[in-house]
């Protein structure tokens, strides 16, 4: 493609954030900025020119890793409005975005009716019968074990108890700080608003594939059997389990217990399937205990259960990730902040995973006795969440200073430098201490170090995730850091993340079903397209470029819904969006 096109976020901005342009193959030295209310002449025709100019500006060469691009800034455009950029040279457009402080209100109740859609069990919709309320028989025993219900996750009807269980963690976000309050789910047991309703469908899951026994969290249900295991393969791959599970379970079933077909629940051990459901748990007793008094109480005996279980495990080798250090100090916080945790255990958490920062990278080793720096599939910025969250939590604590410190020299040493490596400012995947592949582009970076876009083409373990769960985890973080020590240049960039996947890119694309334009078809061959869906987004190629399935050929690296993006991205927008919208600031 040889000439210039520009793109925005689809969805648009807010009055007072950054606004952002970026023109690929960029030749024009000057961009405009069209008011789409106002017409420059009559009668109304369809050409560009018909739209009023309300803002001339001029174009930013930009030389970075991933190429030369301009770069238009339009952030001086704060009255609510439809808008889009035009390159006067090249007649280039923008798709139409609004700027508004409600731009962004719809997308949690999508995102809330999409995972309400993903319900597994005894539920029924217009679209779909009750499913899976056999599930399942245990690895270990075969033992048939209720584990009906749940959401199902990654493009599919399997449920992962790492990261299928996280969107009950941001509804109670978008319940705690934005003020949505909507009540129309219809159950026996609805609750005042649909997020307490929905997250409560996950509790009840939770508290079911938890042995009563030893308090462990099991892994999976569905997740499929191992039989696609080859050499040089590894459960974990970037801090990311099941990757050689295959789709064996990825199927419906009769229904009925006895018959042969359930499905099997993986009881095996997984540390961050502990400390994801204890921070689910450990905030839901105190949320729940004026809305559900039967809720609160077994969402505490089960994550203490969790909790006391981990301390069983504690000299484990999963103990030193940074991921699992991570998510041990989130569920630490959860349970002191209800009342449940004393200060010394949280604070023995937070002395781990700074124990695993690098001052010279400015950022976090992947264990505690690596240097080789710490990269996730998923929780690719957990360190910094728990972090931040540690400051909500503990304002007056003494070990604000140090956490500061550490986010702050984070920010100048690693975040900073690496977003500039592109035009986007988009989070790379991550930084390595060597090349993996030989056969896949690596550039150079800081000296020492080198850098990817995205995810290795051909490492063994025949992996290319696409990685919206990797920059909705940073979209998350930046926004909290950002919100707790009221720096805009943290909350910049979470938007940066967010628009990435909503427009902003190369290929003008919006991987949520139903938002912005040129939705890739999703890989989501059993429950079809749901609107509020949130695709896996960009995977790579050998040259480190950034590709998507346009083509609808099905392709799970870059179109399967994932829960993880969708749920970090309603995080981060729950610190990012006005609670209260001022009129002024609205279309009209």
């Amino acid at each position: 493609m040889s000439t210039e096109q520009v793109s925005t976020s689809h969805i648009g901005y807010l009055c007072h954030a950054p606004k952002i342009a970026v023109i690929r193959n960029p030749t024009s030295k000057t961009f405009t900025v069209q008011n789409m209310a106002l017409i420059d002449d009559a009668p109304l025709s369809a050409k560009a020119a018909s739209f009023k100019t309300i803002l001339t500006g001029t174009v930013e060469y930009r030389h970075t890793l991933m190429g030369t691009f301009g770069i238009c800034d339009f952030s001086s455009v704060t009255t609510a409005g439809v808008y889009r950029v035009v390159l006067p040279d090249s007649q280039a457009l923008s798709y139409q975005f609004n700027i508004a402080d409600g731009a962004y209100h719809k997308l949690p109740y999508l995102f809330l009716d999409f995972i309400h859609e993903l319900r597994s069990g005894h539920f029924e919709s217009d679209l779909r019968r009750p499913t899976h309320v056999d599930d399942g028989v245990r690895s270990d025993t075969g033992q048939q074990w209720d584990a009906a219900g749940g959401w199902y996750d990654a493009g599919d009807v399997r449920k992962w108890s790492t990261h299928s269980t996280l969107a009950a963690l941001a509804f109670m976000d978008a319940q705690q700080h934005l003020c949505l309050n909507r009540h129309m789910f219809e159950q026996p047991d609805a609750l005042p608003t649909d997020w307490l309703t929905e997250t409560a469908w996950g509790l009840r899951y939770i508290y079911k594939i938890q042995d009563p026994e030893t308090g462990m969290i099991f892994e999976d249900v569905g997740g499929g059997s191992t039989a696609r295991r080859r050499e040089g393969m590894s459960w974990w791959y970037e801090n990311h389990a099941g990757c050689y599970a295959d789709n064996f379970d990825n199927r419906f079933t009769d229904n009925l217990t006895g018959s042969g077909d359930e499905r099997s629940i993986r009881v095996q051990y997984n540390p961050l399937s502990q400390y994801t459901n204890i921070t689910i748990l450990a905030r839901s007793y105190t949320l729940y205990a004026q809305h559900s008094a039967e809720l609160s109480q077994r969402s505490y005996q089960a994550a203490l259960a969790a909790w006391n279980f981990c301390k069983t495990r504690l000299d484990d080798d999963e103990h030193t990730w940074t991921a699992v250090r991570a998510w041990r100090l989130c569920a630490a916080l959860e349970l002191y902040q209800a009342g449940l945790l004393a200060l010394t255990e949280v604070n023995e958490a937070l002395t781990g995973l700074l124990e695993n920062f690098n001052i010279e990278l400015g950022f976090w080793t992947n264990t505690c006795n690596t240097s080789e720096p710490y990269r996730a599939i998923l929780h690719s910025a957990q360190p910094l969440i728990a972090l931040a969250k540690y400051l909500e939590y503990l304002p007056e604590s003494d070990e604000i200073l140090p956490v500061r410190d550490v986010l702050a020299i984070c920010k100048m040493r690693y975040i900073e430098p690496i977003v500039a490596t592109n035009p986007f400012h988009f989070m790379p995947f991550g930084v390595y201490g060597e090349k993996l592949t030989p056969d896949d582009t690596y550039r150079p970076w800081r000296e020492k170090w080198f850098v990817r876009f995205c995810m290795p083409t051909h490492h063994p373990q025949q992996i290319n995730h696409g990685l919206a769960g990797h920059w909705m985890s940073w979209a998350h973080a930046l926004a909290y850091v950002g919100q707790v020590l009221n720096d805009k240049t943290w909350t910049a960039l979470a938007w940066a993340q967010i628009e990435w996947l909503t427009g902003n890119n190369a290929f003008d694309v919006s991987f949520i079903s139903g938002i912005g334009y040129n939705n890739p078809m999703p890989h989501s061959r059993l429950l079809g397209t749901i609107i509020g869906g949130f695709m896996n987004g960009f995977r790579g190629t050998e040259e480190d470029i950034p590709h998507v399935d346009l083509l609808r050929e099905c392709e799970w690296n870059s179109t399967e819904y994932w829960n993880t993006p969708l749920s970090n991205c309603l995080m981060a927008l729950s610190r990012l969006l006005p609670a209260n919208i001022r009129t002024i600031n609205k279309l009209g």
